[in-house]
């Protein structure tokens, strides 16, 4: 890291460092589809998806999941912290977001 911190401007170097972990993670959920649809066989349809626009919103949610974790690792000086980060950031935002709502 502090090599290439002495090589870029360390804006350039965020950025890298959250494009790589989307790339890597958009890499990592592609196979997902492919072993879906053979295990599930024709419960999961893909007969009408439109595949670029799939890969697309894979990477924006992967490169919004990396910045996110950039920016949680950076404010973060001590490990002792991460529990202060999910009480204050992380539960409210599960929470608000309406991921406990149920479907019905």
């Amino acid at each position: 890291t502090q090599y290439q911190l002495s090589l870029l401007p360390v804006r350039l170097f965020v950025l890298k460092e959250i494009i790589f972990a989307a790339l890597w993670g958009t890499f990592i959920a592609i196979p997902f589809f492919p072993i879906a649809r053979v295990l599930l066989g024709t419960s999961f349809a893909t007969e009408h998806i439109s595949w670029a626009t799939v890969f697309l919103m894979l990477f924006l949610a992967a490169l919004c999941c990396s910045s996110y974790l950039f920016l949680a690792t950076s404010l973060l000086t001590r490990t002792d912290q991460t529990r202060q980060l999910w009480m204050r950031v992380n539960i409210p935002m599960i929470i608000l977001g309406g991921f406990w709502v149920p479907w019905h």
